[in-house]
């Protein structure tokens, strides 16, 4: 979910998952060739148009659930951040402080595969 990558702005959207994972934008100026003389002759590389199924579809896929915000655990990025062996689980994206949930073992970040027993 970047800001508008048809016009090359690449930097991620504050509504994106990608955030409450932890991500944090940087400074999309401050690499690649610098001098202005450089500038005019390096090659300028040709962005292709975003086809990736989960940033087509429905984007509001989170639950709230006794006061944490969660959604599945969807992507390889997901399972590769969260640290999941399987695509399976819904990742914690916010645990609000004072739900039930604040004095538990789920903190936001967290995936959670099972409750009580029961795996997903």
């Amino acid at each position: 979910m970047f800001v508008s990558p048809e016009n090359e702005e690449i930097t991620v959207a504050g509504n994106s998952p990608a955030l409450h994972l932890g991500f944090n934008n940087f400074p999309m100026d401050n690499f690649g060739v610098q001098k202005a003389e450089l500038k005019a002759i390096a090659k300028q590389p040709s962005i292709p148009e975003f086809n990736v199924p989960y940033f087509q579809n429905d984007i509001n896929r989170t639950k709230d659930w006794l006061g944490a915000t969660l959604k599945n655990l969807e992507t390889l990025a997901e399972q590769s951040a969260s640290g999941s062996h399987k695509m399976d689980g819904v990742i914690v994206l916010s645990v609000k402080s004072k739900s039930k949930l604040a004095m538990s073992v789920i903190k936001d970040g967290g995936v959670i595969v099972g409750v009580e027993g029961e795996r997903n």
